[in-house]
């Protein structure tokens, strides 16, 4: 089977040592089918920073690129048809993120940067996480300049008394944003409707966004659990998993993604 792969080496602005940061983020991380895999490394004169890291490659960018890039595809109100077709690839590529989430979550890790930009779209339709966060284990993975998500994607844990603290419960909450992003076709949540600096605004818009059209009451109640104010409260992403594809009618999740 062909295998396609992309090399990062150390260049100006992303050194050796940001290199070496992802390769062992990587190693942490583990191998997963919605996961980016790391397939080898090369190692040359370490002195001059000849290092370089091959992954995966996912010739269709990431999510929301793609699906903005689309929506004149997605969008025919008249087809029937192209409707239910689009629903049934959200919702396979939502399942796909939550076992993504739920690999991470099983080795205590969390991602720590969900949403659309941070998903990648491979061959067969395959959507992988990427941009997990280095050393990224609940309550030892911080708000940091690389890792800051807008307002609205982050739990209301994460910016009390400025801790900024992630957990598996806060990608979880993320991850109901990130279907909101998904069934609206790369729609921006909350945009231009949160003040600067109000965080009690920014959550209540999110408990506030309507149903995407692509959506139905089940979905959304299912992304409204995940922005649940107590975390202990939020489903796990087991039982996300397990929502999702029960929603993929069987003979789709056979014929269209080996999930």
């Amino acid at each position: 089977m062909e295998i396609q792969a992309m090399v990062k080496e150390a260049v100006q602005g992303y050194g050796q040592k940001e290199l070496l940061t992802e390769l062992k983020t990587f190693m942490q991380v583990g191998h997963h089918v919605n996961v980016l895999n790391l397939l080898g490394i090369v190692i040359g004169d370490m002195e001059h920073g000849e290092l370089f890291v091959i992954t995966e490659y996912c010739r269709f960018g990431n999510l929301k690129d793609f699906l903005l890039k689309n929506r004149q595809f997605f969008r025919d109100e008249d087809d029937e048809d192209v409707t239910e077709s689009v629903r049934l690839d959200l919702l396979s590529w939502s399942y796909q993120i939550a076992n993504g989430l739920k690999h991470l979550a099983s080795r205590d890790l969390v991602h720590g940067s969900l949403s659309a930009r941070n998903v990648l779209l491979g061959e067969g339709n395959i959507v992988k996480l990427s941009n997990v966060a280095p050393y990224c284990r609940p309550q030892h993975c911080k708000l940091t300049p690389k890792n800051i998500l807008s307002l609205e994607r982050m739990a209301p844990e994460c910016l009390q008394d400025g801790g900024g603290t992630f957990t598996t419960s806060s990608d979880v909450w993320s991850f109901g944003v990130l279907l909101w992003e998904l069934f609206s076709l790369g729609s921006d949540p909350c945009w231009g409707m949160i003040p600067h600096g109000r965080l009690v605004d920014s959550f209540e818009c999110v408990r506030r966004l309507p149903t995407p059209k692509h959506a139905n009451e089940e979905l959304y109640q299912l992304m409204r659990d995940c922005w649940k104010h107590d975390p202990q409260e939020r489903p796990s992403f087991m039982e996300l998993c397990y929502s999702l594809h029960s929603m993929i009618p069987g003979k789709e999740v056979s014929k269209r993604y080996d999930l």
